[in-house]
């Protein structure tokens, strides 16, 4: 992870509009992820510096490292197993399993790494509610 942006993943922000599931190999990333329906898979020792959002399922597992971040899927299942995450989960379900654990860092750093006005409101009717819902919505559903 070198870089300009190696520490900022507010720098990159991939939106992924698929419902094939995501990832699921080993990977080093930092960025956001923005998926609307995809299940994101984070395993096998991957590495995300980034915050993820869908409105699919998550999975963390097989020493995964998410460190930091927020997990948001709102409608989704996050299901942690064999792994830990430094950070916030929402979800409409969690599972932990495995020793799995999950931390809140008291100095809440991870917010300031959030994609530009991804929970800002809209002003008109059209473009209304979250960033985050009006980017789902735009993409045909």
């Amino acid at each position: 992870m070198t870089g300009e942006g190696s520490l900022r993943p507010e720098v990159l922000t991939l939106y992924y509009a698929g419902k094939d599931p995501f990832w699921d190999t080993e990977f080093r990333m930092t960025g956001n992820v923005v998926a609307s329906e995809a299940d994101i898979m984070i395993a096998h020792s991957a590495i995300l510096n980034g915050n993820v959002f869908t409105n699919g399922d998550v999975e963390i597992s097989g020493a995964a490292d998410i460190s930091e971040r927020l997990i948001y899927a709102p409608d989704g299942r996050v299901k942690l197993s064999a792994s830990a995450v430094t950070g916030a989960v929402i979800a409409h379900e969690f599972l932990a399993d495995g020793d799995s654990r999950i931390y809140f860092p008291n100095d809440r750093a991870f917010l300031k790494t959030l994609p530009q006005s991804i929970f800002s409101s809209g002003s008109d009717e059209e473009t209304g509610g979250s960033g985050y819902r009006r980017l789902i919505w735009s993409l045909g559903h």
